[in-house]
């Protein structure tokens, strides 16, 4: 199985969650398929750094990836090392968490969620 970079462009085929469009089955199946790469890296342990034992700038951005599908409460269930590498890397960077919960409460307020 070839594992593909989770910020490839395929990452950018969530847009139309932020745009309030109705789900598109060809993006939904390229966002799903980032979904499975990420899952596939993070393999056995979600509950650690991406490139080793400190946290660097891919983890910072993947969490603010994450953040988007969440803060439209895009049902990550079927993805569980995703949903733990998530939370688990919300408590270890409390800081960004809270301006992450910030923009995600104003994001979903111009949503028309709040």
């Amino acid at each position: 199985m070839q594992i593909r970079d989770p910020l490839s462009p395929s990452w950018l085929h969530y847009s139309y969650l932020l745009k309030g469009e109705p789900k598109s089955p060809d993006k939904e199946a390229a966002f799903h398929r980032s979904l499975h790469s990420f899952e596939a890296i993070l393999g056995d342990n979600p509950r650690r750094f991406l490139t080793g034992k400190e946290m660097t700038l891919a983890d910072v951005s993947l969490l603010v990836s994450i953040t988007v599908p969440e803060s439209v409460d895009y049902d990550l269930t079927a993805f569980p090392k995703v949903k733990a590498w998530y939370n688990w890397m919300e408590r270890q960077l409390s800081t960004v968490n809270e301006i992450n919960k910030e923009g995600i409460s104003e994001f979903r307020g111009l949503l028309g969620m709040e």
